[in-house]
């Protein structure tokens, strides 16, 4: 009896530690800079060109049905790569979210993004999780000034 009950306690910590490791890993949050380009690669996947060459490539783009004027979630990234001007490859990431920054009461050029037929209001942010960092410190110059407070 203490056999089994001493088993059962250490299969349900390991599982527990499984789960809580990748829950404490850092959250990064990136503001999308103005002239961004967002290019369809295919079905859900998106490359989005920073205007100073850093490249968002995300594959398994989902859209949320939630508001497109308020400050919100405009949709769930599968899994990301973060490429330099150079090509190289800064940190590959997974469970990202894009969100829309409030919809301005006079839209000015430049104020907006088109994914598919949904309008991207700035500032834009994709918040995600690196799995595998590279660069480190490209990564975290990406990431600088945007971090909220508590995240990574």
């Amino acid at each position: 009896m203490k056999r089994s009950v001493g088993l059962s306690f250490l299969f349900s910590a390991l599982v527990l530690l499984a789960f809580a490791r990748p829950a404490l890993a850092d959250t990064k949050t990136v503001t999308v800079p103005v002239g961004t380009t967002i290019e369809q690669t295919g079905t859900g996947q998106y490359r989005l060109n920073g205007p100073e060459g850093c490249v968002f490539e995300i594959k398994g783009f989902q859209r949320t049905s939630r508001g497109a004027a308020t400050f919100s979630e405009v949709g769930f990234v599968g899994d990301c790569g973060i490429v330099d001007k150079n090509g190289k490859l800064i940190a590959t990431a997974t469970k990202g979210v894009l969100k829309s920054g409030p919809k301005p009461s006079v839209p000015t050029p430049g104020a907006s993004l088109k994914i598919g037929d949904y309008t991207i209001w700035r500032p834009a942010t994709i918040e995600f999780t690196p799995v595998r960092v590279f660069n480190r410190p490209a990564l975290l110059q990406l990431c600088s000034g945007t971090e909220q407070p508590g995240k990574g």
